[in-house]
């Protein structure tokens, strides 16, 4: 996983479990909107609107939608709760991942390619939350 903050030029990643399957992509992808939302919020970068470029169009329609199979609601309703206590709102857009260069490097642990797109990127490394398993974001 993999996000870009551009406005501060913050990158993050996050490995995942190696499996390819539609439905793995779909629960990382979701999961990480999650953690860019709550590390916007965290890195004190609170602006009222939030945009989010996601390569995956089924990502982009339950944040667009609010609904979620049961296994991906919480994260979905997490992601509404972050929005409520910042006192916020967010969108979540598609992009193809060759128009979201940085994000998608940082995602394949591609660390020299985005620092060539992007000069002077912070990255680092982030744990996403574990809501899934109970756990409080």
């Amino acid at each position: 996983m993999g996000f870009w903050i551009r406005d501060l030029n913050l990158g993050f990643y996050a490995p995942t479990q190696d499996i390819d399957a539609e439905e793995y992509i779909f629960f990382h992808e979701s999961l990480c909107v999650l953690s860019a939302l709550l590390h916007i919020d965290a890195v004190g970068y609170q602006p009222n609107h939030t945009t989010i470029f996601s390569d995956n169009s089924n990502t982009v329609d339950i944040y667009n939608s609010l609904k979620a199979s049961p296994r991906v609601n919480p994260i979905l309703m997490a992601a509404c709760d972050v929005a409520l206590e910042s006192c916020s709102d967010f969108k979540v857009l598609f992009i193809p991942g060759i128009e979201n260069q940085v994000a998608d490097a940082l995602s394949r642990f591609d660390f020299d390619r985005a620092r060539a797109i992007s000069p002077g990127i912070d990255i680092q490394p982030f744990t996403p939350p574990r809501i899934t398993l109970g756990e409080d974001v």
